[in-house]
């Protein structure tokens, strides 16, 4: 039988409140479907079988009652109509999304709004991951999660306009093939990642050198995170941005789209420390970094050390 389904239900006493909430919560994280009560189905997938599996034992070792089996059928729902449960399930969290965000803006709009840009900045950023947490158990897309994202791209941008960077001008990869690229010593997140994209996606083959804070750029070389040369801060912009945004790398709806634009959040978050903590992926990112940097004998080995992690996080804000 080829079983399309994870079936399961679990019951935990009344008066074990706390129980009852952690298992409630363990439950919508993976995006199950109610069918009845305490009766839930979610599609077969191994990672979602190991949820399951563990969490009935979790159940019954807190003393509750719990059971699941995999099925072909849902009782007389069709295929199709499985689905549709999860579809409306996903569109519905998409457009509360939607709708917070709207309302935010309009809140921070608002002329007595107290630092706008920087609370718009943070709360989008908290949106933004709130997106990736719902597109993680949107198991049947309807094409919300675009029409969401594109949503609050437009709300970010247009709240941030009069912030905005000036248009960078669109640079071709070819004619910054076989450069040296410079920066200064002790590199951080902002620069290490912008040597990670330009190696990546830029030159495959790009030289880097450090310069002390008496040495300047040699003829030839192209600077960055630099007061030299155009890859550098730029209004709202960290010098990894304006790589990006500089040679149009990035861009569209792709995967790749989607893992630079989460990578872009982290990165933010920790070269400009708008919020006061850090969100989990970020404060992981950066206590890697620090472990690295006392690891490293020189900024070279750091750089070495930290592209594959980039590469890794990538990977991950891709998925």
């Amino acid at each position: 039988m080829n079983s399309k389904w994870i079936i399961f239900s679990y019951s935990i006493a009344a008066t074990k409140s706390s129980e009852r909430v952690r298992f409630w919560r363990r439950v919508s994280a993976v995006g199950a479907v109610q069918l009845k009560t305490s009766l839930y189905v979610l599609p077969r997938q191994d990672s979602l079988l190991e949820h399951v599996t563990w969490l009935m034992r979790e159940v019954e070792d807190a003393g509750g009652e719990a059971a699941f089996f995999l099925s072909e059928n849902v009782h007389t729902l069709s295929q199709a109509e499985v689905q549709h449960l999860f579809t409306r399930q996903s569109d519905a969290a998409y457009a509360a999304l939607r709708e917070k965000a709207r309302l935010t803006a309009t809140a921070l709009s608002a002329p007595e709004a107290d630092s706008p840009t920087a609370h718009a900045r943070t709360a989008f950023r908290k949106f933004r991951r709130e997106l990736d947490a719902i597109r993680g158990t949107d198991y049947f897309p309807s094409g919300e999660f675009e029409r969401t994202r594109r949503d609050l791209d437009t709300l970010e941008e247009g709240f941030l306009e009069t912030g905005a960077a000036p248009a960078l001008p669109r640079l071709a990869t070819a004619d910054y093939k076989g450069k040296t690229w410079v920066t200064r010593e002790a590199p951080y997140i902002d620069r290490l990642s912008t040597f990670w994209a330009i190696s990546r996606y830029v030159d495959k083959t790009a030289q880097l050198r450090f310069l002390s804070p008496e040495e300047a750029p040699r003829a030839g070389e192209i600077p960055f995170d630099m007061s030299e040369g155009i890859f550098s801060h730029t209004g709202p912009l960290i010098t990894f941005e304006v790589v990006l945004k500089s040679f149009g790398i990035g861009e569209g709806t792709d995967a790749v789209a989607r893992g630079l634009a989460r990578l872009t959040d982290l990165v933010r978050c920790i070269d400009t420390r708008e919020d006061e903590i850090l969100p989990p992926d970020a404060e992981l990112l950066r206590r890697l970094l620090d472990g690295y940097i006392a690891l490293s004998q020189n900024d070279h080995d750091l750089t070495q050390r930290m592209l594959p992690l980039f590469d890794a996080f990538m990977a991950s804000c891709q998925e």
